[in-house]
């Protein structure tokens, strides 16, 4: 007995076999597997945290800046060294919210302004009431703070500190909450 033999014989060959389409309609439906449901969920999440956090951690150093009044625990004298301040002396700068920044230098009050973009800071226009101060040490301290204001580049903040760096990326002034 041949194949030709099993072919009904009113029927051509071609028709003999199931078409294509009807196999495929009774195919039952692939699923997708809960790695693609995963990998979706991650995408969407990092796109609402692209969306919403980075332009809120931009705001995070001029938020936290501004959140209160800072105490020096530290300044850069004219050879770069951090030097720790007394806490008697208690020197201070305040950030407000219109850019202008005031403080106390340990002889006299001052005013200026200041630009922060991310954790890029600019501190301009210190103008002091020049209170004389009471020792040689004291005005040294004074005009090295003002010198480090003024040469501030950039800054960081976290765990109530504040940390300001120059141009070069070496810390220069370091405060706290």
């Amino acid at each position: 007995m041949s194949d030709s033999d099993n072919i009904p014989e009113n029927v051509e060959p071609e028709e003999f076999y199931e078409d294509d389409d009807e196999l495929d309609e009774n195919k039952p439906e692939e699923k997708m597997g809960i790695s693609f449901y995963i990998a979706i969920v991650i995408i969407i999440s990092l796109a609402i945290l692209v969306m919403f956090l980075v332009p809120a951690l931009k705001n995070t150093a001029s938020t936290e800046m501004m959140s209160r009044t800072w105490i020096l625990d530290a300044y850069a004298d004219p050879t770069g060294t951090l030097q720790t301040v007394n806490l008697v002396d208690r020197i201070t700068i305040q950030f407000g919210q219109n850019g202008i920044i005031q403080g106390f230098s340990g002889c006299s009050l001052f005013t200026g302004t200041y630009v922060v973009d991310s954790t890029a800071v600019t501190i301009t226009g210190l103008n002091a009431t020049r209170r004389a101060c009471p020792d040689t040490l004291s005005t040294q301290r004074e005009m090295a703070y003002f010198d480090d204001l003024l040469n501030v580049s950039s800054v960081r903040t976290g765990n109530q500190t504040l940390l300001f760096y120059d141009a070069r990326g070496n810390a220069t002034l370091k405060f706290r909450g």
